[in-house]
């Protein structure tokens, strides 16, 4: 990996804190978290930036199409490469980076 290129994880609140029901999602998340900073250790003295971010919505893949069917079409968000939602808050994780 070059020096200066960035590393963006994607995670969500279940990281930080857990909810009833979902104790295996939550420690996988938090998991996610704690690796993400370890690389970020590891990783930062060479010039290569880790960023966790942090999507508290449920994005538009055909599994969670499949699993709620009944909600409607602006209860997704569109997924995180897509320049009109996520990947326009990671292009700014990622230019602020090259400024750091």
């Amino acid at each position: 990996m070059l020096s200066g290129s960035p590393i963006i994880v994607t995670g969500n609140t279940s990281a930080l804190r857990g909810k009833a029901d979902f104790a295996g999602f939550a420690s996988t998340k938090a998991a996610q978290r704690i690796l993400s900073e370890s690389i970020a250790r590891d990783l930062g003295p060479r010039g290569i930036h880790v960023g966790y971010v942090l999507i508290d919505a449920v994005i538009d893949v055909p599994r969670m199409r499949e699993r709620l069917p009944e909600v409607p079409e602006e209860f997704f968000i569109k997924p995180p490469l897509s320049p009109t939602n996520f990947g326009g808050a990671s292009m700014v994780c990622v230019e602020r980076v090259s400024t750091a």
